[in-house]
């Protein structure tokens, strides 16, 4: 289990009770060993994969100082031949914020950067005033 500024390991049990308990005030990001489930509230939707692996990145590696850009997600992209175009990530990042509104996350959680100065690369970052929990078995890590 994952947060900003904690990381315990749980079992399966203290894992689920966890999403019930935290999940009205925290995004849940639960990578079972067969899907990907994301909570909030209520709701809850599955991802797959990419934009799975995008809102971790996100989660746990970006800021407002910090965004990420393409780049940043060469792995995630892999199946891309040579450089990811910018509308190849712009089109991957909207289609995450659509699956975070269909989870009912609020829209600014996940916010562009300013285009600013020498560096007008399209980038992105989470914004920390959502609390979330990763969930994921130990040897994903």
């Amino acid at each position: 289990m994952i947060s900003k500024d904690d990381q315990s390991l749980g079992s399966i049990e203290a894992c689920e009770q966890l999403i019930q308990d935290k999940r009205s005030n925290h995004i849940i990001l639960f990578f079972s060993d067969r899907e990907v489930i994301l909570y909030y509230k209520e709701q809850h939707i599955h991802l797959v994969a990419r934009p799975a692996e995008m809102l971790k990145q996100f989660m746990l590696e970006s800021h407002e100082k910090a965004p990420l850009k393409k780049e940043d997600f060469s792995h995630v992209f892999s199946k891309v031949k040579g450089e990811i175009k910018t509308n190849t990530y712009i089109v991957a990042i909207n289609r995450l914020r659509n699956k975070l509104k269909q989870c009912h996350i609020p829209e600014d959680v996940l916010l562009t950067r300013e285009r600013l100065g020498t560096d007008r690369e399209t980038a992105y970052y989470y914004n920390h005033k959502y609390p979330f929990i990763i969930i994921q078995r130990t040897d994903f890590m």
